[in-house]
């Protein structure tokens, strides 16, 4: 019997662009934020317990450090690096290790309000590209007339990919990510809201530690390797008292316990709602850091790492195909992707989709990531079509 052809997705930023900003247009996007924190008023912060004013010092502090560097990612890999060499106390308490804790909160904040368009402000804002050109943020260019909460793109990948049955992915595919938006959850939930996304794909690292014992006493296994885990997820470390169910939000229903309760209903996927992030925000710009970001470096928690690598170990050497969509390779990731790349077997082919304008230098750069492993580069195939996420033949 043959064995299955399994195929592999390595995601980046352009998987989600039309969603999220890419980095060409994320200071306009970042200027809409602002102007919707200064539409909050005084009385509405005051209810929720936001000390708005802290937050929009701090967030305009954070962004003007930011502007001094190529990417959000690489101020962070910058403060990471900073912090290593302070004392970790110090660090935390007003250091770089602070200022690393405060960009991730402000990222979950900023996530949070570009997946969940807040129509009553969002419908009075649009902005000009670079060529000129009139966008509106809630529609997508290339799907006209769909809220751009989710990419498109991910429906109709989800549904080629789910299995019927089981409603978690096809055996036979699994994803690595760079990305730490929830597009993959949000996306998921269009077809299935009873069950918690992150069990039913199998995602890691996740906010609510599933046990991966139960996992696979279900026959599922990890199937989404988020590396840098996700923004505007969060968790109680354990020695806090647990998150007051009056300070979070759903994106996903929770489900009926009448029934016998199912182990993907003990685990409901909560995510706090743009308002309770900034209260958790405010809480930690107030010395009060009860509940912490879900968003995780790869580079930074070699823990965690070490966990992500243990699946990798499982899915990577048995993939026949490997399909890179929007991932450009950056220079900060390079040790991790130099692993990942490492643990291929040979005669997997690659599909690498991206635009026409960059797709052959991407394949460059790729190229010469084998080459200095002493490795042969396996046949890369170029895919242009950005309509939706290529789905190789093999599948």
């Amino acid at each position: 019997m043959d064995k299955p052809k399994n195929v592999t997705y390595l995601l980046g930023a352009g998987a989600s662009a039309n969603a999220l900003p890419v980095v060409s247009i994320w200071g306009t996007r970042l200027e809409q934020f602002s102007s919707y924190l200064d539409s909050l008023n005084s009385s509405y912060c005051d209810e929720k317990g936001i000390d708005i004013e802290k937050v929009k010092a701090e967030i305009k502090e954070l962004l003007n450090d930011a502007n001094n560097h190529a990417t959000i990612d690489h101020y962070a890999r910058k403060l990471f690096i900073k912090s290593s060499k302070e004392e970790p106390v110090q660090s935390l308490k007003e250091g770089s290790g602070r200022r690393l804790l405060s960009l991730k909160h402000f990222l979950g904040c900023f996530f949070s309000f570009e997946q969940n368009r807040i129509e009553s402000f969002w419908e009075n804002f649009g902005y000009i590209d670079e060529d000129g050109k009139e966008h509106a943020y809630q529609l997508s260019d290339s799907f006209e007339g769909q809220k751009v909460q989710v990419d498109p793109r991910y429906d109709v990948f989800f549904a080629k990919l789910l299995d019927s049955n089981s409603m978690g992915l096809d055996e036979r595919v699994s994803i690595i990510s760079w990305n730490y938006d929830l597009q993959l959850e949000l996306a998921y939930k269009d077809f299935n809201e009873k069950d918690n996304p992150q069990v039913m794909l199998g995602v890691h690292p996740n906010a609510y530690d599933i046990n991966e014992e139960k996992l696979r006493e279900q026959g599922r296994r990890f199937q989404v390797i988020k590396l840098n885990g996700s923004a505007g997820l969060v968790h109680t470390p354990t020695r806090y008292p647990p998150i007051m169910r009056g300070l979070t939000g759903h994106f996903f229903p929770v489900s009926d316990r009448s029934d016998n309760v199912t182990f993907q209903e003990f685990v409901e996927l909560r995510v706090p709602t743009i308002e309770a992030l900034l209260t958790i925000y405010s809480n930690f710009l107030n010395r009060n850091p009860q509940i912490e970001p879900s968003l995780r470096f790869a580079w930074e928690d070699k823990g965690e790492l070490d966990k992500s690598v243990k699946y990798l170990q499982e899915i990577l050497p048995n993939t026949a195909t490997l399909v890179v969509i929007g991932y450009s390779f950056p220079d900060f990731n390079k040790s991790i992707d130099k692993e990942i790349l490492k643990m291929l077997p040979s005669g997997c082919k690659i599909y690498y989709q991206d635009s026409k304008e960059r797709v052959d230098g991407l394949i460059q750069r790729l190229k010469g990531l084998f080459l200095t492993q002493g490795k042969e580069f396996p046949p890369i195939e170029p895919y242009t079509d950005l309509d939706q996420f290529f789905i190789p033949y093999e599948l």
